[in-house]
């Protein structure tokens, strides 16, 4: 982990996955281990497979070739976030509409006296 980390002091990697200095420093000496979501967050943060962050794989991560994420994945928070707005859009209009027709039809008919009754043309 120690050449993955190019420049950057134990500290600031340490701040960036919310741990202290002295944990991060034990996972490079080997010491200790990071348990299994923290080597999922290390992997990520590298973009090194976790084959090889656990010493399973030979290859080398090559920093030359960082991954892109496709356009579409970058914007999928959004679109779910839209979807989502209109969707309770949706659901707030239906309510709204079943809340009317149902006072209407429960609601008896109001009497109107006659003389205000709308006149007939002759």
């Amino acid at each position: 982990m120690r050449e993955l980390r190019s420049g950057n002091s134990q500290a600031q990697i340490a701040n960036v996955f919310g741990i202290r200095q002295t944990t991060y420093s034990s996972w490079e000496t080997g010491t200790s281990k990071p348990d299994i979501n923290e080597i999922s967050n290390i992997a990520q943060y590298y973009k090194v497979s976790t084959d090889w962050l656990l010493g399973l794989t030979e290859k080398q991560p090559s920093p030359t070739t960082p991954t892109k994420p496709c356009p579409e994945c970058s914007q999928k928070d959004e679109i779910i976030t839209a979807l989502s707005k209109s969707l309770e859009n949706a659901n707030a209009s239906i309510r709204d509409l079943t809340s009317t027709v149902t006072r209407m039809t429960t609601e008896a008919p109001k009497k109107v006296a006659p003389d205000r009754l709308p006149r007939r043309k002759p």
